[in-house]
């Protein structure tokens, strides 16, 4: 399976050696019953938190389209998927396990909220995850974006969701601007209204570099032993 690398103001500063993971999810260990089809109500959907492993997340929804109908408030419509799913239909393969999240007809601004991350003396952050965009038609309402903090730092439009689909990639997003913060809150949000258009998302990582004054005690204690064994 061929992946593409999508790679966005990428920090070029950090060692590679010195990257460390602070959070991850690739919801393999997650249940997939808040998926919702089959005219469920997408009521249970809304509040639902991971069950499993890994950086937790939550759902949440916004009529961004005004109808007052549909989405997680009322009922899905029938055949709509969204949340944790084993479906590999349009996809083939999840990127890491059998699992995914999928983004399925909302009907409004589905939210992906992942749970606040603690970046404290840590530089260089990048968030990375895998996204497969159904092939199909999207119109110029349709979006799909990444909220950091509550500030939108990347963002596909209608000709970009056609442009990218029907392969997964990678997206690598540049978090330099929030190093060091004691909280650091991702959201993935997409907003469609057709049973076709479909937003898959699998394999999230946060990573970053440890300060130098972190690496410098960690080394420090090294040497500290080594000493003492000599002695």
């Amino acid at each position: 399976m061929k992946i593409a690398i999508v790679t966005v103001a990428a920090f070029a500063g950090a060692a590679t050696a010195g990257v460390s993971t602070l959070a991850s999810q690739n919801f393999d260990d997650n249940s997939t019953a808040p998926q919702i089809t089959n005219n469920a109500d997408l009521g249970t959907l809304v509040g639902h938190f991971s069950d499993g492993s890994g950086l937790g997340f939550g759902t949440s929804w916004v009529d961004s389209r005004g109808t007052g109908m549909g989405g997680p408030v009322d009922g899905a419509e029938s055949g709509d998927f969204i949340g944790v799913t084993s479906f590999t239909g349009d996809v083939g393969n999840f990127t890491s396990g059998a699992q995914g999240y999928q983004f399925n007809d909302v009907d409004g601004a589905l939210s992906l909220d992942f749970a606040s991350i603690d970046a404290s003396g840590f530089s260089g952050l990048e968030l990375t995850f895998d996204l497969f965009i159904n092939s199909t038609t999207y119109e110029p309402d349709d979006f799909f974006n990444v909220v950091v903090n509550g500030t939108t730092i990347y963002t596909l439009g209608e000709l970009d969701l056609e442009g990218t689909a029907g392969s997964w990639q990678t997206i690598v997003l540049d978090l330099g601007a929030y190093d060091g913060l004691s909280s650091v809150q991702i959201s993935i949000v997409g907003d469609t209204n057709a049973s076709t258009e479909n937003f898959y998302v699998d394999t999230v990582a946060v990573t970053g570099v440890p300060a130098p004054a972190s690496i410098a005690l960690v080394g420090l204690g090294g040497l500290v032993a080594a000493r003492r064994r000599r002695a």
